[in-house]
């Protein structure tokens, strides 16, 4: 069995493209979809956010509605889900939007767990930690002017 490793930023590059910064309710900010979590994560997540970004937050059951709405960035939280239900999605929401980054977070995340939501299609995971400064560094990260 091979394995392959690559640097986190050749994964940005190919999934990460350069996107517009506009969205319907406040005009030159970003639009991210948060997909499960508690009160709690969400809310740290509003705060990393809130100044460049509008948060639309939607029960992780309901990740193929949002798909059809356009989003710069998907936050999609893994703590209380099956690793291969996670997976299924990441591959679906891949499907779906190609260009979309999708951003996975895990509680306490294991490099198999990983590697599998790598594999479905995933940007990257960030880990689900109460550092306001670090989660706005991961997520932004991602997001390249034109």
């Amino acid at each position: 069995m091979f394995l392959t490793f690559f640097k986190k930023a050749d994964a940005v590059k190919r999934a990460s493209p350069k996107l517009r910064r506009e969205g319907p309710e406040h005009p030159g900010k970003w639009k991210l979809l948060s997909l499960g979590g508690d009160r709690l994560w969400n809310h740290i997540l509003l705060q990393a956010v809130a100044d460049q970004a509008d948060l639309t937050v939607m029960p992780i059951d309901a990740f193929e509605q949002g798909l059809s709405s356009e989003f710069d960035l998907i936050v999609l939280d893994a703590s209380d889900t099956q690793i291969g239900h996670i997976r299924r999605m990441v591959a679906d929401m891949r499907l779906a939007r190609a260009d979309a980054i999708i951003v996975v977070a895990f509680a306490a995340p294991g490099w198999r767990a990983v590697r599998e939501v790598f594999i479905a299609g995933a940007s990257d995971f960030v880990e689900k930690i109460p550092d306001v400064s670090y989660l706005r560094q991961q997520l932004f990260s991602h997001i390249h002017l034109q």
